[in-house]
Parts: structure tokens; sequence; C-alpha cells
């Protein structure tokens, strides 16, 4: 073999090996897919809330969510946002706050006060004029959505469609933080007196002094900054 096919030979050889690693750091560096994150002290973390671990690399979450170890993430590639403390992406896409408030990071459509109300990555923005969804329905200002065969439906206060068109199953929250207890019902959070209770969309009731009395009767008590999900008005109105 001459020296210089014995180069080339060596060029190829060098290329694919370079190229090979290449692939790997790449694969390397791919987000795991976990089940939820967790911002805690200014680090991200996953896994149940007894067994965190914090995370070393972006990881992926309910499929189309990127979060890097910084806490700033993405939702199918679109604006940066950030984590902010004791908030927590699930599964099921819902962003958890620690004051009980709880919505999609998905872009969406939901009704507040009888007004639709457009939410893109993570801003929310009155409708004032027709919208139309990624199926071809329509969604109006004023809370109806017309389906692409033309029928009319009347989305109630805190349902919610996303951009896409697909339905969104609403949950409600109930959390005490500093013997309070605030409820996310329809859309709205609301601080229920000590001496009050409220009926939740599933039937449960929430009392001010932390009872939750579910729709069989079972009695049981919020802790102190315990996030409680409930079935939504989706849940209620099929």
């Amino acid at each position: 073999m001459s020296m210089r096919t014995f180069c080339v030979v060596l060029a190829v050889v060098c290329g694919e090996f370079l190229f090979g690693g290449i692939q790997a750091v790449y694969a390397a560096e791919a987000p795991q897919a976990v089940d939820s994150v967790r911002m805690k002290d200014d680090r991200v973390w996953t896994g149940p809330l007894d067994q965190l671990v914090q995370t070393l690399q972006d990881v992926s979450v309910a499929k189309v969510v990127i979060v890097k170890t910084n806490g700033v993430f993405t939702v199918a590639g679109g604006t940066e946002r950030k984590l902010l403390e004791g908030q927590c992406i699930q599964s099921d896409g819902n962003l958890v706050s620690p004051d009980g408030s709880i919505q999609p990071v998905f872009d969406h459509i939901v009704v507040k006060a009888g007004r639709a109300v457009l939410v893109k990555d993570g801003v929310a923005t009155r409708l004032s004029q027709l919208y139309t969804l990624g199926n071809g329905a329509q969604a109006l200002p004023d809370g109806y959505l017309v389906q692409p065969g033309g029928r009319r439906v009347r989305l109630l206060d805190g349902q919610l469609v996303k951009t896409d068109g697909t339905s969104f199953p609403v949950k409600d929250t109930a959390v005490m933080r500093q013997g309070q207890v605030t409820v996310q019902k329809d859309g709205s959070l609301l601080r229920i007196p000590a001496n009050s209770s409220m009926m939740m969309n599933d039937g449960t009731r929430i009392h001010g002094d932390g009872r939750v009395v579910s729709r069989d009767g079972k009695v049981t008590y919020l802790q102190e900054n315990q996030v409680l999900q409930l079935e939504g008005v989706v849940v209620r109105n099929r």
C-alpha cells in the first residue's frame, strides 16, 4: 500500500470514528423522559416528593416539554419559560403552582367570567376576535365554540380546549397554606373562610378548616402546602 493510499484510508477511518463520537455525544445529551419535574431550591428535581432526584441533564415531560437543568422550559419548541420555586410540571401537561393554581403548559383557549382567553406560551390574552383552532373549529370572544360542522357549543367558566382543537381534562384544586384554605374552581382562585365550605365540581366539599368531605362521605384533612387535585368542570358536564 502506497503512503498516499494509507493516508486516505486513515482519514476515512478517523472521520468515521469522529462522526461516531459526535453521534454518541448527541445521544448522551438527548433529553431523558420523566414523569414530572419540580423546581425546588433553584434546582430541577424529578420523582415523588419523598424521593426527589436532582436532574443533571435536560429532561422531557408530557412528550413535548423540554426542561433544562436551570428550570428553563419550552413546549413544542415555543418561547422559553422559567419554572418558579415550588412549581411542578406533571405528566399530563399541567403546571401546578404552590398557591394551588393549575393550568396546562400547552397553548389553549379557556373561558373566564364568560369570556374566551387565549393562553400562548404561558401568556394570557383575552380574545377580541374569532380564533381558528387546528381542527377547523372557531373560538369566539363570547365563549362559544363553533365546531367544523357548524354546531355551536357554549364553554363554561374554567372549561378549556387546546389550540389544536382537542379537549383537555380540567382539574380543580384545594390547598392549605399557613392555615388558609384556597381552591381553584372554574378557573378562579377562591379563599374559603374558616367557618365556610365550597362544593367542588366532582361533588367533594372543601371546608375552610381543612376538612375534605368526598361525595361518599369520607372525611380527610388537607396537610400544609398539600395541593389536592380534583376532577373539574369538563368531567362534570360530559
